[in-house]
């Protein structure tokens, strides 16, 4: 008997460690380039998640699909699209629970920038090209990653083009992961994550 306690201690122990160096892998990913090629690491705040549900979900169904699925939730509405969800003070990550929700279509953490402040991400992204970059090979490269411009700031200080770029809501990229993609294929000058909240440094 006391031989099986001892097992089952064992595996709770080995799974609580498993589950937080996947935690900790997973942080690596979190992070985007400054225009000067230094990291900005995130962390996720694992208490408030910013979701999105498909077009064809009714608020009352939002909102029967969260207390079906969740316990002890605070639900607000973010933008047009966006729903913010917050739990009390906890450790445990929801971020598997709501992407195995059919409904839902995007997930993604908060994060704490380095300065401590709660920001939050959407689909959206800004990207300066480098100078002689052409227009082909902007449009093909956005392409490759089925992004699309949204909007165009001329800057005319600088001589220099602000994109705001958008990916799909159920792109295979999160938004970390595009601006590096963009900021790592030497095209570009600058490519960050469109957020808010927080003191929006670097923008």
């Amino acid at each position: 008997m006391n031989k099986k306690k001892y097992l089952i201690k064992i595996i709770i122990i080995l799974f609580f460690i498993s589950t937080n160096i996947d935690i900790l892998k997973s942080q690596e990913d979190f992070y985007y380039y400054r225009s000067d090629g230094q990291k900005v690491y995130l962390s996720p705040n694992l208490q408030e998640y910013t979701i999105k549900f498909k077009d064809d979900i009714s608020e009352e169904g939002k909102q029967d699909i969260l207390n079906n699925n969740f316990e002890n939730f605070e639900m607000i509405n973010f933008s047009k699209d966006l729903i913010r969800i917050s739990f009390p003070s906890s450790n445990i990550d929801y971020k598997k629970e709501f992407e195995e929700i059919p409904e839902i279509e995007f997930v993604s953490y908060s994060f704490f920038s380095e300065s401590g402040a709660v920001i939050y991400f959407d689909n959206t992204f800004h990207v300066k090209f480098k100078k002689g970059v052409s227009v082909e090979e902007i449009d093909s490269f956005n392409k490759k990653y089925n992004v699309r411009i949204i909007k165009r700031h001329d800057l005319i200080r600088t001589d220099d083009i602000l994109y705001l770029n958008e990916i799909p809501w159920d792109s295979p990229y999160s938004i970390l992961e595009i601006s590096r993609i963009y900021f790592e294929s030497g095209l570009v000058r600058n490519s960050s994550p469109n957020f808010w909240g927080g003191d929006n440094e670097p923008f």
